[in-house]
């Protein structure tokens, strides 16, 4: 097998990273660095890919296999992104210790928004309609659309 991982880690210079996990406590648990959670399975994974890639960027995937691989990127051709350099197995990134960046999950029971807003702001990416419903004091809409 080519060697991906390194491949892999010379790529990633200038390139946008999405991982089409399908588990997004997983991909909380350990990501690369600066990548994107596209749930590639899910009905969201244009959304996410549309809303935060241009055209002409370079992108590198995390998927859990060579099938998965195949379908990003006829999803990505199909929305004109077709500047895919790359792609790693999940399990091979875990293997090379390429998923080393984590988020702590905060359940809504325990947000505090006045910590927050301390701490930074406070984005709402729901849609229009859902923020105009209600949403906590000085939050900034930002629609994941």
């Amino acid at each position: 097998m080519p060697d991906q991982a390194g491949a892999f880690r010379q790529a990633t210079a200038g390139a946008r990273i999405l991982d089409g996990r399908d588990d997004r406590r997983e991909f909380d648990k350990g990501h690369v660095a600066r990548s994107l959670h596209a749930p590639l399975h899910g009905p969201f994974f244009s959304t996410a890919a549309g809303s935060y890639l241009v055209p002409d960027d370079r992108i590198l995937l995390v998927v859990e296999n060579a099938a998965d691989a195949e379908l990003a990127v006829l999803q990505l051709y199909r929305m004109g992104f077709d500047h895919v350099v790359g792609w790693i197995p999940v399990a091979e990134a875990r293997a090379e210790g390429l998923l080393t960046t984590r988020l702590a999950r905060q359940d809504f029971g325990d947000f505090r928004a006045d910590q927050a807003r301390k701490d930074g702001e406070i984005l709402d990416v729901r849609t229009t309609a859902e923020f105009e419903k209600g949403h906590v004091d000085g939050a900034i809409s930002i629609p994941y659309t």
